[in-house]
């Protein structure tokens, strides 16, 4: 089947970040089977027409639209990127009869409002690296997708969905298909690449959906196979500055300390930042990471204020 994968965010706001969870996905796809074709609208000056260009180039059967933020995280100037996702949902309709498949962080926040305002055919809820692949052979095969988690749809009798699961081992993944995407254009606006080492969270910030968005529990990659990853992004790409995704680089901190480890073992001249939990700091992970590379932190404080810190639930613990 011809499957286009459509990154529609194009917000500049924060850390202008390359799609790597569509890449995720998109390296999982049996291209012995499909042809697969990426379009980022990140950097398109004239998105809506390059997007009706594409449908009318490729004819896909499938349209994989992955959606990033629901806004643009301002209370200040709270602006909704919604109905801009929902145009692009009505040009796919206008000019192709493929199949329409939603998902991305935005979504697994709201999937049924979400699936309710923008009227797609299907929903994918959380990690899709597993269940998308599995939908498009059921959608492919005519057979039945109703049992597959994370899944969203609407039948006669309303809107159905199955709660999502994760992907545990992510040693298991094969690695993102970052050569599908625009690096130097990402690198050079963003000044870095991105990588994700590990997926949830245990902790509980009062403003934070990651917990809600990747589950309440740390799934690792094994340090080896960040430090490959790594590797890879700086013989593949040329991108020589990398940030760590993480919620969390530094919990649990042996694990942060064996990242270091593998990284330094391996001998990468490359550099990387990463947020760091300050309940969760030592002299020696200091030593590991500026040995590894770190040039910058981002200590995820928020306030100095010992009553907010509470309120937001920060888990550090009191100040004496």
């Amino acid at each position: 089947m011809r499957i286009l994968f459509v990154s529609t965010n194009r917000s500049r706001a924060v850390m202008l970040p390359m799609p790597l969870g569509l890449a995720s996905i998109m390296a999982q796809m049996d291209e012995s089977r499909h042809e697969i074709k990426a379009l980022d609208l990140m950097f398109c000056d004239q998105p809506e027409a390059e997007l009706i260009h594409t449908l009318a180039d490729f004819n896909p059967q499938i349209i994989a639209l992955s959606i990033r933020n629901l806004d643009n995280q301002s209370c200040l100037n709270t602006e909704y990127y919604l109905p801009l996702e929902k145009k692009f949902v009505e040009l796919c309709r206008k000019n192709s009869r493929a199949t329409m498949i939603i998902g991305g962080a935005a979504f697994t926040v709201s999937p049924l409002a979400v699936f309710e305002y923008l009227e797609p055919d299907f929903g994918v809820i959380g990690e899709g690296e597993i269940v998308f692949p599995r939908l498009v052979d059921r959608i492919e095969k005519s057979s039945n997708y109703t049992d597959l988690p994370g899944l969203v749809w609407r039948d006669t009798y309303g809107l159905q969905h199955n709660p999502h699961g994760f992907v545990i081992d992510l040693d298991a993944l094969r690695p993102p298909r970052r050569d599908l995407f625009d690096n130097q254009r990402y690198a050079q606006e963003r000044g870095m690449a991105n990588i994700v080492v590990k997926q949830g969270c245990p902790f509980g910030c009062l403003y934070c959906d990651s917990p809600c968005v990747m589950g309440k529990h740390w799934r690792k990659k094994s340090p080896q196979t960040v430090a490959v990853e790594l590797e890879s992004i700086q013989k593949d790409i040329g991108v020589k500055l990398v940030y760590f995704t993480d919620a969390i680089f530094n919990h649990p901190l042996d694990y942060a300390k064996a990242i270091c480890r593998a990284i330094i073992d391996r001998r990468l001249s490359i550099y990387w930042a990463a947020s760091l939990h300050p309940a969760f700091v030592d002299h020696s992970l200091l030593e590991l990471m500026k040995k590894a590379g770190c040039v910058a932190v981002s200590p995820s404080c928020d306030t100095c204020s010992e009553k907010m810190l509470q309120v937001m639930r920060k888990g550090l613990p009191r100040m004496n």
